[in-house]
């Protein structure tokens, strides 16, 4: 549906999550759709330049028809890890790899500290 794109830098999601949208509203999905996966595109592109000291991360959009039509977005970056990312916050620091990256989608868990009040960006993605 979208072909491999590169957001070098915070802030070009912006003109690639307008692309995408013209795209799904073409295909017939809502606009509150478009402009979930809009947000969704922009979270996860915004933690990966985060987390890998602005090197590029790249995304493409897969739409699979069916009896219910679903896309399945994939980013890939060369980050440190969403589990290892996790484990700069003191109290997740003895995580395994497997308990950091399922605790990493629970509300309010962040690399930050608690005092920051993050820590919903990726359970708002997974909602």
């Amino acid at each position: 549906l979208y072909p491999l794109k590169v957001i070098g830098f915070k802030g070009q999601d912006k003109s690639a999550t307008e692309e995408l949208a013209i795209l799904l509203l073409k295909e017939g999905y809502s606009e509150d759709m478009v402009a979930s996966v809009g947000w969704i595109l922009g979270e996860l592109s915004d933690n990966s330049l985060t987390h890998s000291k602005d090197a590029p991360c790249y995304f493409l959009v897969s739409k699979y028809p069916g009896e219910k039509n679903f896309i399945q977005i994939a980013l890939l970056d060369n980050g440190i890890g969403i589990q290892n990312s996790l484990r700069k916050n003191i109290k997740y620091q003895n995580l395994s790899d497997e308990q950091a990256l399922l605790m990493a989608f629970k509300p309010f868990v962040s690399s930050w500290p608690d005092d920051a009040k993050r820590g919903k960006g990726l359970t708002d993605v997974v909602n």
